[in-house]
């Protein structure tokens, strides 16, 4: 009697070991494996729906490179190779005038050199008085903002003049360029 249920017993444990086996040494990797397949699914079919994004998008390739065309026109434009600031001052005269804004001085500062990792880029401080009223400030600046290149105000001083309704403002321009490779 005792041996029947000492086999019992070692039935019974190696029942239990080789459950514990079966699911540590196969059933496990097997789920491991197959949420490892149901995410590369669920990545495929997010490729799948990119490039059917992008063909619904650009029906050839060649109006999609005539975009980046364009595009890398436009960035052209915005930091170009040279200063151009010749250009760009006369830019801002035809804007003042065009928004009825009396410019009363346009003073350039010293061109400076920003060693960035990505680019080497050239900055040219502009400062603007200038003598208008609230809403044609807005639409100077607008234009500003509007116009191909790429500038940033740093600085922006307003005064009331003294009759109440024309404002004095300072400004603090940067261009920007892309500083040609030697």
């Amino acid at each position: 009697m005792r041996y029947g249920r000492e086999i019992f017993l070692a039935t019974i444990l190696l029942c239990i070991a080789m459950i514990a086996a079966y699911r540590l040494l196969y059933h496990l990797p097997l789920e491991r494996e197959l949420m490892q397949l149901g995410l590369e699914r669920q990545q495929t079919a997010q490729q799948i729906i990119n490039v059917l994004n992008f063909k619904n998008e650009y029906g050839s390739l060649d109006e999609y490179m005539r975009e980046l065309e364009e595009r890398r026109f436009v960035v052209d434009r915005a930091l170009p190779p040279q200063l151009e600031q010749g250009e760009f001052i006369n830019y801002v005269q035809r804007t003042a005038l065009a928004n009825q804004v009396r410019l009363i001085s346009l003073t350039p500062g010293a061109v400076e050199n920003v060693e960035d990792d990505a680019l080497p880029i050239l900055r040219l401080p502009l400062r603007l008085k200038i003598e208008c009223d609230y809403f044609k400030l807005l639409d100077f600046l607008k234009a500003l903002e509007d116009g191909e290149r790429f500038i940033n105000i740093e600085q922006f001083d307003v005064s009331r003049k003294d009759d109440g309704e024309l404002l004095d403002c300072e400004l603090d321009i940067i261009l920007f360029a892309i500083k040609e490779s030697e």
